[in-house]
C-alpha cells in the first residue's frame, strides 16, 4: 500500500534540498578577470654634450657626452633600467666609458620618476650612436625606447 502524501512530501524534500534539479535556465557564475598591470615607462631619453648647451647632435671627437634615460613605474612595482650604447661608425666609442649601465629601482621609489646617465666619449672621428633604454617590471613586463644622435 503507499501513501501518495508521504510520496508527494518526499518529492518536495528532494526538490529542496537541490537532488532534483533546478528550476529554468541558471547563469554561470562569473569568472573573475585578473587585473592587467602596466609595465613600467620609458618616459623620455635626453642627449646632452657636457660643456656645450646648445650641442644638438653627436659629440664631436674627444667630447664627453651622456644620455639619460627617465622611467616611472605608476603601480609602485620594482623594476630595473638599462641603457645601452651602440656606435655605427665611422668614429668608436671610447673604452674609457661602459657602453651597458644597469640600475635597479625598489619598490618603495618606483612611483617617482628615477633616471639612469650613461657617459660615452667618441674616438676616431663623430659617429652615428644609438641609445637603447629599457625597462623590465617585477612582472617582467617592458618597455624599450630607442633614440640616436648624429
Amino acid at each position: 500500500m503507499s501513501n501518495p502524501g508521504i510520496a508527494r512530501a518526499a518529492a518536495l524534500v528532494l526538490l529542496a534540498g537541490g537532488c532534483g534539479g533546478s528550476y529554468g535556465p541558471t547563469a554561470p557564475a562569473p569568472t573573475p578577470t585578473p587585473a592587467v598591470a602596466s609595465p613600467a615607462r620609458v618616459l623620455r631619453m635626453t642627449w646632452d654634450t657636457l660643456g656645450i648647451p646648445t650641442a644638438e647632435g653627436c659629440p664631436l671627437a674627444g667630447e664627453l657626452a651622456s644620455v639619460s634615460c627617465t622611467v616611472r613605474d605608476d603601480e609602485g612595482d620594482a623594476y630595473t633600467i638599462t641603457l645601452r650604447l651602440e656606435n655605427f661608425g665611422p668614429g668608436r666609442l671610447s673604452a674609457s666609458y661602459p657602453t651597458t649601465v644597469t640600475r635597479s629601482v625598489p619598490a618603495a621609489a618606483s612611483v617617482s620618476d628615477n633616471q639612469l646617465h650613461a657617459l660615452f666619449a667618441l674616438e676616431g672621428s663623430t659617429a652615428h650612436v644609438e641609445a637603447v633604454c629599457e625597462t623590465v617590471d617585477s612582472h617582467g613586463l617592458r618597455d624599450v625606447r630607442r633614440g640616436g644622435c648624429t
